[in-house]
């Protein structure tokens, strides 16, 4: 638990005593501001170099501390250890994929994690953990995101904190090779800035190296079109698109289904699950719509839809009409129509979880353009809240087993360190990923009857949650629940290995 509050704390200190004093700071040291201080009269003046040596060194200070902050997120992504559900399964693949001397086209396949499994198999040929493959995804997310949030808005901390209320989680913790393209994604957003479109181009080929997804943004180039940009600033024609969005949504989810045989006719590429009948049994889960009830579709709206249409526009608005903020409200223009797509194919929400990054700097650049108090404090009120609605879900129960919280996946914090494990934690995985796996939806029941054995160098932590419920405790309960059936070792209460 300490790693969190550290973090938080750390976050919250920059933002009270370094984002809520910046326009003092930024007109001290803007080169441009008719109050900042000329070369000439540095040198001529000793009370004026004290004071610029003074403030250089302040921001010199806060510049070390907000990179202190940004390692410290990239070690709690690249060090964890058994901590949210994308880490275990990577670990579950780890252990079963061969050495590099045994390694066949089939290791490659699509259920030991495709194209990046010859990247594991390296990793665990050469000895080297697993930690060092998220400590590179990790890095290529969070220090992208903290280079181009320097040089968009001088509230750094506000939009660390932004990026760990809407993207953290979702792209460090679960989706982490998704991670590392949406890292390649904001790095080029300069890039579009400066019309620099084949620059732009090869960050997006090297994301999607990590994930095919990031191809799907290649349109990303036509939002810095003056035309389209005044297009969306007309209130009237946004709207239409809006409205428009879903059923875009269905026509291209008709398009792919209609085109899904064409991939039977190269057989080359089945064993690596491109073929019709994979894709279809992947398609029941992406290709459907979201299935929320009232409340979640309200609050889906106000944290994914309005809260970034809020910011676009005052982006697009701003008055000193810099290309950068016309840009990045083009961009949460663009999140906000995926995530209306999201409510007919729920696959959209993977596109817009790529920009995620791009919303936390762009609501931080928002709330710089605030120009009134009663502006200030109502916006900065929605985005804290939509940021706490959007963590709810972590008090969620976990689907499948309607038990535990999905705060389970991330609390208690295990490192590569200590290698702790809990047995809650590994069980509710399980059951998550059968609950995706399994064609027959009467077949997604709760599943008690699998192996779990502590390997070389685990040791065995309760949850806090469920501090009685052991692995042995939960032997027991599965003995009683498969009886004879079952197919796991048999551990008799307290006889737990601790290593």
């Amino acid at each position: 638990m300490w790693q969190y509050f550290a973090i938080i704390t750390a976050i919250a200190a920059g933002i009270i005593f370094h984002d809520l004093r910046h326009n003092s700071l930024h007109i001290a040291l803007s080169p441009t501001s008719g109050t900042g201080i000329s070369t000439p009269d540095v040198e001529g003046n000793p009370a004026s170099r004290h004071s610029f040596i003074r403030i250089n060194t302040r921001r010199d200070a806060w510049l070390l501390y907000f990179w202190i902050v940004i390692g410290a997120l990239c070690l709690l992504a690249g060090l964890r250890y058994s901590v949210g559900i994308d880490t275990i399964i990577s670990m579950g693949r780890y252990d079963y994929l061969p050495a590099l001397k045994d390694m066949t086209a089939d290791s490659l396949g699509r259920s030991q994690g495709g194209r990046h499994a010859w990247i594991l198999i390296m990793l665990k040929s050469l000895g080297i953990g697993l930690w060092s493959w998220q400590m590179l995804c990790a890095l290529i997310l969070n220090l992208s995101f903290a280079i181009v949030l320097r040089k968009y808005t001088r509230l750094w901390f506000v939009g660390i904190a932004c990026w760990c209320l809407f993207g953290y989680i979702i792209l460090d913790f679960e989706t982490m090779l998704a991670g590392a393209a949406a890292g390649c994604l904001i790095a080029g957003i300069p890039d579009l800035e400066r019309r620099r479109f084949g620059r732009f181009y090869i960050k997006l080929l090297i994301g999607a190296v990590f994930h095919l997804s990031a191809l799907a943004m290649a349109w990303l180039p036509i939002m810095c079109s003056t035309g389209l940009r005044r297009f969306f600033g007309c209130s009237r024609n946004l709207l239409v698109c809006l409205l428009l969005a879903p059923a875009v949504a269905f026509g291209l989810k008709w398009l792919i289904l209609v085109s899904l045989p064409l991939l039977d006719a190269f057989p080359a590429i089945g064993r690596y699950g491109f073929q019709s009948e994979y894709i279809l049994k992947y398609g029941e889960t992406i290709l459907e719509g979201a299935s929320l009830n009232l409340k979640g579709y309200i609050g889906l709206g106000f944290c994914n839809i309005l809260i970034p249409l809020g910011a676009a526009l005052l982006l697009l608005r701003a008055k000193d009409g810099q290309r950068s903020k016309s840009l990045f409200g083009m961009i949460l223009i663009s999140y906000s129509i995926l995530e209306l797509m999201r409510f007919e194919v729920i696959a959209f929400g993977r596109l817009s979880m790529l920009l995620l990054p791009a919303l936390a700097i762009g609501l931080a650049m928002s709330l710089e353009e605030c120009r009134s108090r009663a502006l200030t404090f109502g916006w900065w009120g929605a985005v804290v809240l939509a940021g706490l609605i959007g963590n709810k879900s972590l008090f969620d129960p976990m689907p499948l087993t309607g038990e535990g919280r999905r705060l389970e996946m991330y609390y208690p914090y295990c490192s590569w360190l200590d290698k702790g494990i809990v047995y809650r934690r590994a069980w509710l995985a399980f059951d998550y990923m059968i609950m995706y796996d399994s064609l027959d939806p009467n077949q997604r029941k709760p599943v008690y009857d699998f192996t779990f054995e502590l390997k070389p160098g685990e040791r065995e932590i309760h949850s806090p949650f469920y501090p009685r419920q052991t692995h042995a405790d939960m032997e027991l309960l599965r003995r009683r629940i498969c009886r004879s059936d079952s197919v796991a070792p048999v551990i008799p209460c307290g006889t737990v290995k601790q290593q």
